[in-house]
């Protein structure tokens, strides 16, 4: 399976979990894992010296390798190699870095406590990253939990959240705050991950707003196979909501993010030692008042300005444009800045703007709504 979509240009994530199952009760190699764990002492401990086993729901009573020590971290991720060695698998969706409940833990590196705990989930990820590494792949790891010190490790998401409008304009918060924190690779599960299935207006704003996010995806909770389906696939949200007009618009949003990505390319590279890949207005505009007004905005890479519609029943939307010359990259128009202004915001063209010397080039690009989707959204000169 993984040479197939190999040969079809899709990378594979495998999803992991720094847990070692208890229940059922394990066998074969699982059961050596689990005592050689304990025996060795490699897992994360309690205050009186036990094994800590997991405190909550998910995966309860589960042991955890202590990731703090690099001897674990090695016995850890050699048993999974032959993913990487054999399978060849791309890299791992790191998920469940925040099983350490408790302020009684200890850890290997003499830490206890928080402090441990919060620590916990960069070393999660910079294991699997460096097992990566030692096969000549990148370090492509994609973790839920993080802390400061996950920066340099892979790619975040926001989490589990309800489908509703206000998760919604949480996830952007939670998106321009890991931005401001050094966070390059981020994004989060569109429309939401819990509950019953959005509405089709939310789902196809959300997907607008992520077509201009570093991370674009949709993800769904596990609904045990029962009736009715929770997938957040397009086809499902218009099969569940009866609207027709949700797989053509995602089609489109989906479409226009594929020829985002040279951009995406060239202003991630920058943003390893420069601003942020998605950005509130303030880390640009740190001058200007009023871009405190509109916290929901943000900058994706130097040249777009995107302003997310993030409540229902809205047909235009006030846009703050900080001062500057800006283009409407739907239809061309020129905008002078300094000022608020009203954009139009039909479901498939969320408002977006471009800046900068990028404005001079937008008619080549411009009025994307009539236009087949075919090469790169933004001018080839801005692609390294």
């Amino acid at each position: 399976m993984v040479d197939e979509l190999h040969q079809r240009g899709i990378k594979v994530l495998l999803w992991q979990i720094p847990l070692q199952k208890t229940r059922p009760h394990p066998g074969h190699q699982a059961a050596v894992d689990a005592r050689q764990l304990v025996e060795r002492g490699y897992g994360v401990k309690e205050a009186d010296g036990r094994p800590y086993r997991n405190r909550g729901w998910w995966f309860p009573l589960a042991l955890m390798p202590d990731l703090s020590s690099r001897e674990v971290r090695d016995w850890w991720t050699a048993k999974r190699a032959y993913l990487v060695a054999e399978v060849g698998v791309d890299g791992f969706k790191t998920d469940g870095g925040e099983h350490a409940w408790g302020h009684d833990l200890r850890y290997a590196d003499g830490r206890g406590g928080a402090d441990g705990n919060n620590l916990f989930p960069v070393h999660y990820a910079r294991a699997f990253g460096d097992l990566l590494r030692r096969r000549g792949k990148a370090p492509v790891t994609f973790s839920l939990a993080g802390f400061a010190g996950s920066q340099p490790h892979g790619a975040c998401w926001a989490g589990d959240e309800d489908s509703t409008w206000e998760a919604f304009r949480a996830s952007i918060r939670a998106g321009i705050t890991a931005s401001a924190c050094g966070v390059v690779y981020w994004g989060w599960d569109l429309a939401g991950f819990s509950g019953d299935v959005p509405g089709a207006e939310l789902y196809l704003r959300a997907a607008g707003a992520a077509a201009f996010m570093p991370i674009m995806q949709y993800h769904s909770e596990f609904n045990h196979h029962r009736e009715p389906l929770r997938d957040r696939t397009p086809w499902n949200v218009a099969e569940r909501t009866g609207d027709e007009r949700v797989v053509p618009v995602f089609r489109r949003l989906a479409e226009l993010r594929e020829r985002l990505v040279p951009y995406l390319a060239e202003q991630a590279g920058r943003a390893l030692d420069g601003p942020p890949l998605m950005r509130g207005l303030f880390f640009d505009h740190p001058d200007d008042p009023a871009v405190w007004r509109y916290p929901l905005q943000f900058k994706l890479g130097d040249a777009l300005l995107v302003a997310p519609v993030t409540d229902p029943d809205v047909p235009e939307m006030p846009v703050y444009l900080p001062g500057g010359d800006w283009v409407d990259v739907w239809t061309g128009r020129p905008l002078r800045g300094g000022r608020e202004v009203v954009l139009p915001a039909p479901l498939d063209r969320p408002p977006v703007v471009c800046g900068g010397a990028l404005a001079r080039s937008v008619p080549r690009f411009h009025d994307l709504s009539r236009r087949p989707v075919a090469g790169p959204l933004l001018p080839r000169e801005t692609v390294v």
